[in-house]
Order: structure tokens, then C-alpha cells, then sequence
């Protein structure tokens, strides 16, 4: 199986965005230890600029057959990759429980035209009868989406959000800290419950 280190379909800010992620966790430790007010639905209010990460590890591939100089050959081939999603834009909350979103995704991949980059052909004499091409990841382009959805804000400054049409094992968690004088939070800390065997998105939302 061939392996591939590289992600040539999402931005290459992987390590850079790990570094902020856990920077921005430590802020809003932080910052939720210092204020002690109590939050409620309209401590979530305005439009916040987010960032989603989703690091994973993509694999393709598919059974190839060939007959080259009268001998028959059939395998396996593919590879794996890891690779960063990365999502970016607004949300917009409500402040009594709703919000909508505007953004764009990258890096998604496309597994269906990763398998048929996968091929074989027959070499050019009987003592190299075969050529193999292990193939490629393949991202789909940048794609927008709009949605909306409902968050409960818990009085410790914890909650949930969840995207309209969404069930309840999909939800995420929110975190909300750096409290300005409105009670309203300027920062909010996203991923998503633990699940085994999934991928997680992980993220930030700062106010505008």
C-alpha cells in the first residue's frame, strides 16, 4: 500500500491551526476562570468569525486485473494519506437560542475519484510485465454553505449547538468565555463530544 504525506486538496495551515487551537484553549481556560457571571442563551449574541479543523487519515483504492504476456494479474492497489478539513465563516446567534451560518468548506475528500486514479498496465517486456500506479487523493473543490440551527447555554457557560435537521448525537459543544460588560462572550470554544472511531471538528468563534 502506498502512503502519501501530503494534502494537496486543503490549506497547508494543519500545524499551524493545532498551535492556535490549543493556544485559544488555554485563553479561554482562562478566561472563564476569571469571570463568574452567570450566562444564559443571550451570553451567545452577534456575529463570531469560526475556524473548524477535522484531521483525519483518508484511504482509497481498488482491485485491479490485467493479463499481460499471457500470465493473469490481479491486486490490490491503493494508499492513505492524512489529511486537514478545514471550515471558515460567520455565525450569526440570536441571543435567544438561534443562529445561522454562512461558510466555505475545504479539503473534503473525494473518495470516488480517489479509487479511479488507482490503474494498471502491462510493462514493456515479459521480465517487467506490469505497470502499477498506486493512485492519489483527490479534494473536492472549495464549496459554500448556509444553514441554521438552535444552542442552549448553560449557566456555567457551557452549552450546545446543533444544525437544523440535525440529530441529537450530532451536537456540538460550546464553551464560552471572555465575557464582555453585556455578559455577551467574545470567544467561544467548539468541538464535538467524543465518539469512537470519528473524526472531530475543532474550533474557534471570536465576536466581531
Amino acid at each position: 500500500m502506498q502512503s502519501v504525506r501530503q494534502n494537496s486538496g486543503a490549506p497547508a495551515k494543519g500545524e499551524f491551526m493545532k498551535r492556535f487551537a490549543v493556544a485559544v484553549s488555554l485563553l479561554l481556560l482562562a478566561s472563564c476562570a476569571a469571570h463568574a457571571a452567570t450566562t444564559t442563551n443571550a451570553s451567545l449574541k452577534g456575529i463570531y468569525f469560526f475556524q473548524l479543523t477535522q484531521v483525519s487519515e483518508v484511504y482509497w483504492g481498488k482491485n485491479v486485473s490485467i493479463t499481460c504476456f499471457k500470465n493473469n494479474y490481479s491486486m490490490w492497489l491503493g494508499g492513505q494519506q492524512a489529511s486537514t478539513k478545514l471550515t471558515t465563516g460567520t455565525i450569526n446567534a440570536s441571543g435567544a437560542g438561534s443562529f445561522t451560518i454562512s461558510a466555505t468548506q475545504y479539503g473534503v475528500f473525494n473518495p470516488t475519484a480517489s479509487n479511479a486514479t488507482v490503474s494498471i498496465s502491462c510493462g514493456s517486456s515479459s521480465k517487467n510485465p506490469i505497470v502499477t500506479n498506486s493512485g492519489s487523493a483527490v479534494f473536492d473543490p472549495p464549496t459554500t454553505l448556509a444553514t441554521t440551527g438552535n444552542y442552549t447555554v448553560t449557566s456555567s457557560g457551557t452549552g450546545t449547538m446543533t444544525l437544523a435537521g440535525g440529530k441529537s448525537s450530532e451536537l456540538i459543544d460550546i464553551s464560552l468565555g471572555q465575557l464582555n460588560g453585556s455578559n455577551v462572550a467574545g470567544v467561544v470554544l467548539i468541538s464535538q463530544p467524543y465518539k469512537p472511531n470519528a473524526n472531530y471538528n475543532t474550533g474557534i468563534a471570536i465576536l466581531q
